[in-house]
C-alpha cells in the first residue's frame, strides 16, 4: 500500500500542470464601504471620532493585482473634541490610488468637502490618505483651527461589481 501511494504521490507531482491564469487588464466597477474611529486633535485639543463613507468607482486592472483606481460618493463624520463640543461633517469625497483586487484600498489620496453642525459650523474642506486600514486625515474650515485625525477605517463592505 505505501508503495502504490509513493508511485502516485510522485505521478501528481512530476505531472506538469496544464491550467494557465491570465490576468486581462480592463475597467473594473466597484463599492467601497468603510466605517472607522480615529483620533482626532483640533487647536491642540484631543478628541475621538466616527465616521462613514460609501464610495463607488472604476479601477483599471485584474484579478492579478493592486490596480489604478478612482472612486467618489459621500460620506458623514462625527467629531468630539475635549472642551470644544461634538461635531457632526457630512458631504462628498473623492479618491484616486491603487485598489486591491477586492476593491479594497491599498493606497489612496482623497479630497472632502462638506458640511458640519455642532461645536464647529461651516464648510469644511480636507486632504486623506487611507491604506488598508490606517487612515490620516488633514481638514480645515472657514473659520477656527484646523483638524488632523488618525484612526483605523475598516472596510466594511468592499465589492467588485463584476459582469
Amino acid at each position: 500500500m505505501r508503495f502504490l501511494f509513493s508511485v502516485f504521490a510522485l505521478v501528481l507531482v512530476s505531472t506538469p500542470a496544464s491550467a494557465k491564469i491570465t490576468c486581462v487588464q480592463e475597467l473594473l466597477p466597484g463599492v467601497q464601504v468603510h466605517a472607522g474611529v480615529h483620533l482626532t486633535v483640533s487647536g491642540g485639543k484631543v478628541g475621538v471620532g466616527a465616521s462613514v463613507d460609501a464610495l463607488g468607482g472604476l479601477g483599471y486592472g485584474s484579478w492579478c493585482g493592486s490596480m489604478p483606481g478612482v472612486t467618489a460618493g459621500p460620506f458623514a463624520e462625527v467629531n468630539a473634541v475635549l472642551s470644544e463640543g461634538t461635531s457632526l461633517t457630512w458631504g462628498g469625497r473623492a479618491s484616486v490610488g491603487a485598489i486591491s483586487p477586492l476593491f479594497f484600498s491599498t493606497a489612496m489620496g482623497s479630497f472632502d468637502y462638506g458640511q458640519s453642525l455642532g461645536a464647529r459650523t461651516g464648510t469644511r474642506k480636507g486632504l486623506r490618505l487611507r491604506s488598508y486600514i490606517l487612515d490620516v486625515a488633514y481638514s480645515w474650515y472657514d473659520e477656527g483651527p484646523a483638524v488632523v485625525t488618525a484612526g483605523a477605517a475598516v472596510p466594511a463592505l468592499p465589492l467588485l461589481l463584476e459582469r
